[in-house]
Formats: structure tokens, C-alpha cells, sequence
């Protein structure tokens, strides 16, 4: 075709001249191979265009199959947690219909997962709860609630009660609307029976707090009726005795002064027992004022008290350094009392009687102890050694009340501590207490250490 063409313009020009037709004719030829040149370089262009684009279309394919797997492999575990989740899973549509349930929600209420899809929650919800769970669910999908929590109750396919704590929260397109719920529905039944039947416990045991409190009342009535009412009798009964003992002596035989003598140890021992009474009502009703006191001190001031049951006994008073503790004084005081008392009584039948107080460490706590060489008793009394009125020896052998253990228990534990004893029979015992608080060390008293007589 070129060479046609030149042809004819050779034709053409046949009469122009030979300088000129050269020229014209290089022009042609360097056109031609220019355009031959442009042709071939647009070619291999797009060629090159073509491969780049297969090869972009490769990637763009490869990338779309490993974002596919992705997406699958992200379906498939939702789809894993959602069914196997140990709680209650629900899918909801925006018109509040379950579209999805797991197994777990299934086996809370006893449905099968075909009888679910298509309900709504106001179709399972107990009917005092329903209105409360379609207004937040209403929240929900108007996005003025963006999640909420609730608990409330469920109807399972039998009729039993579920309580269930629910929490939602709303799934949004793209272009913001709604296009799922999800709830995730934990069964909290056992918990909710367990705050029921803590609720009765609290409701009885106030019950049964008021029921002490006027048992208490009663009985600090009784105890104020028993000083006043039964005192005064006990004092003429012993009053009377001791005048006709002394007055009509020369007149009565030996068993009448020996009746009189019983009837005045009645009495006698019957108005200890009153003021024990009244000591163990008074501990037990004590509101305790705590402060800092010497136990050394309190000690001193029981032995003080008991000095006359000590005398003519040849006593060895081992006072060891006490701590200084916050307690109540007096009822403190009270507890040394009685427990000195004791042991000045039980170890009566010793010539050589030995009394110890002191102070040691029992489970890591500060505990007080008095020990004798007294008669001691059987363990396997030691149950009843704290209880009122109970005694462990014969009243013919060690005179008693049995209510002063019984008043030292009372007075320890209002404190916050626990008493008890070790002993052995005829090998003297020893009484320990705790008073619940850390006892603070400081130098030791002044005490009654020595012998007493």
C-alpha cells in the first residue's frame, strides 16, 4: 500500500524536479517508519496494559477470596459462640421477633428452637414484666437507649418462673439504621431463690431478735422482782432463825439447833444464789465501756475482795506481768473475782495451796490464765463446767452457787474472747480466757506476789 502510493506520487511529481522529489520522498520515508515505530510502540503498551491488568485482576481476585474466607471463617465462630455459649443467646429483627436462638436459651425455657423463632419477647416474658421489657426493647430500636440491662422473668414451656438477666444491645447498618438485637440472656433463678431465702432468714431472725430482746426484758424483770421481793423473806427467814437460835438455845434439843442450823444455811446459801442471779443478769445487760486498765491492778482489787476466804490458808500467789487491754473494769474485775474464788475453794483440801496468774500465747492470741493444785475434775465434765447451776463436785465437799463460771463466760464473751479450762482430777487445773483485742505490753505493776495467809 505504501509502495502504491509512493508510486503514484512518483507519477505525480514526475516533472518537479530531481533536488526536490528527493526531498519529498525522505520526507515520506521518515514518516513511515515513524509511524511504523508509533504502531509498534503502541502495541507493546498495550500488551503491557493488558498483562498489568490481568495481573490486577489476579490480585483483586485473590484479595477478594481471602477476604471471603475471612468473613467465613468469622461466621463460622459467631456462629460456634453463639450456639455453644453457656448462656442465653437471642437474635432479635427490628420488629422485636426472634430470628435466632441458641441452645443454651432452649434449654433455659424448655422450647425447641422451631418453637421460638417467630415469637417475641412479650410472648415468653412473665405479664408483670412484659410492658418493662417492650419499652426498653421500643429504646433500643430508637436508638434513645443504645444498650440496657434488665432483670426480669421468663415463662418456660411448663409454666415454671425463670428470672433472667437480660442485656441487649442494638446492631446498625452502615447508614446507621437498625438491622439486629442481640441479647445475651443469663439464668439467674438459683441466685434469686438464695436472696429469697436469705430475706426469710433475716425476716426470722429479726423475729426471733425480738422474741430475745423481750425474753431478756422478761428476764431482767424477773431478776429485779427476785432481788426486791425474794431478799426480804430470806432476811427474816435467816433473821427469825438466828434470834430463836439464840434466844431459845437452852430450851431446844440437839435436833431442833440442828434443823435451825440447816434452815439458816438454806437461806443463806439461797440468797448467794439470788446475788449470783443478779450478778449474771446485771453482766449480761452491762453495755460495755471500754478503756485502757491494768489486769495487774484488777487483779490486786479481786484478791482484795477475797482476802477473807483466804485466811488461815497458806497460799503461794504467783502474779505474773498482765498486759494492759481495753476492757470493761469492773466487769473484768468481776471475772478475776470469781475465778480466784474458785481457786481458793478448790484447792481448800492442799496444804500448801499454789495460785497462779499469768499471761501466755494461744493460736497466735494473747491469752490470761489462773492455774491451781486443786482437786481439778474429768475432762469429760468439762461441757457443763461453764453452764448455770452446774457443778462439778458434791455441795457437801466444795459450797457453791454455780452460776460464777457460768457469769465469767458471759462477761469474757461480751468482750469479743472465749474461757476454758484443762484440767486433771486431783492434779489442779487452769482456767484461760481471751478478750479479742491485741493486748498492749507495758512494765509491769506493782502486785500481790508473796504469800498469803
Amino acid at each position: 500500500m505504501v509502495l502504491l502510493g509512493l508510486s503514484a506520487l512518483v507519477g505525480w511529481y514526475a516533472d518537479v524536479p530531481r533536488l526536490a522529489l528527493g526531498t519529498v520522498l525522505a520526507a515520506l520515508l521518515g514518516a513511515t517508519v515513524y509511524l511504523g515505530q508509533t504502531a509498534r510502540r503502541r502495541a507493546r503498551e498495550r500488551t503491557r496494559a493488558k498483562t498489568e491488568l490481568r495481573q490486577a485482576l489476579d490480585e483483586l481476585e485473590a484479595r477478594v477470596g481471602e477476604r471471603t474466607a475471612e468473613l467465613r471463617e468469622s461466621e463460622e465462630r459467631f456462629g460456634l459462640f453463639f450456639d455453644d455459649s453457656p448462656v442465653g443467646a437471642v437474635v432479635l429483627a427490628p420488629d422485636h421477633r426472634l430470628i435466632r436462638v441458641n441452645k443454651a436459651f432452649c434449654e433455659m425455657l424448655g422450647y425447641s428452637e422451631e418453637e421460638l423463632v417467630g415469637l417475641r419477647p412479650g410472648d415468653i416474658t412473665y405479664p408483670e414484666d412484659a410492658e418493662l421489657s417492650n419499652a426498653l426493647l421500643a429504646g433500643l430500636r430508637a436508638g434513645s437507649v443504645p444498650v440496657f440491662q434488665a432483670e426480669e422473668r421468663y415463662v418456660g414451656k411448663t409454666g415454671e418462673i425463670v428470672w433472667v438477666h437480660v442485656t441487649a444491645t442494638a446492631i446498625h447498618k452502615g447508614d446507621g439504621t437498625l438491622r439486629d438485637i442481640l441479647e445475651v440472656v443469663e439464668n439467674v433463678t438459683g441466685r434469686r431463690r438464695q436472696e429469697e431465702e436469705i430475706r426469710n432468714l433475716n425476716r426470722e431472725l429479726e423475729q426471733k431478735v425480738t422474741e430475745l430482746t423481750a425474753a431478756n426484758d422478761e428476764l431482767k424483770t424477773f431478776t429485779n422482782s427476785v432481788s426486791h421481793d425474794l431478799r426480804a423473806p430470806l432476811r427474816q427467814v435467816d433473821g427469825y432463825s438466828a434470834i430463836l437460835l439464840e434466844e431459845a438455845r437452852a430450851r431446844l434439843n440437839a435436833s431442833d439447833l440442828t434443823w435451825l442450823a440447816r434452815i439458816r444455811e438454806g437461806t443463806q446459801r439461797m440468797g448467794r444464789m439470788v446475788d449470783g442471779l443478779l450478778t449474771f443478769s446485771r453482766a449480761g445487760h452491762h453495755a460495755l465501756e471500754r478503756r485502757p486498765a491494768g489486769l495487774n491492778s484488777l487483779v490486786e482489787e479481786a484478791l482484795a475482795e477475797i482476802r477473807p476466804d483466804t485466811e488461815g490458808r497458806d497460799i503461794e500467789w504467783r502474779i505474773g506481768e498482765l498486759p494492759l487491754v481495753d476492757c470493761e473494769p469492773g466487769l473484768m474485775r468481776q471475772v478475776f473475782q470469781n475465778l480466784l474464788s474458785n481457786a481458793v475453794k478448790f484447792t481448800g483440801p492442799r496444804k500448801q495451796a499454789m495460785i497462779e496468774i499469768g499471761q501466755t500465747e494461744v493460736d497466735g492470741q494473747a491469752a490470761i490464765f489462773v492455774r491451781d493444785n486443786g482437786v481439778g475434775f474429768s475432762m469429760k465434765y468439762a461441757g457443763k463446767l461453764f453452764g448455770i447451776f452446774q457443778r462439778l463436785h458434791r455441795r457437801e465437799d466444795f459450797e457453791g452457787t454455780g452460776i460464777g463460771l457460768a457469769t465469767v463466760q458471759q462477761i469474757v464473751q461480751k468482750h469479743g474472747g472465749r474461757v476454758w479450762a484443762e484440767a486433771e482430777l486431783d492434779q489442779g487445773a487452769t482456767f484461760y480466757f481471751t478478750l479479742g483485742n491485741e493486748a498492749r505490753a507495758r512494765p509491769r505493776e506493782k502486785s500481790a506476789a508473796g504469800t498469803g495467809g
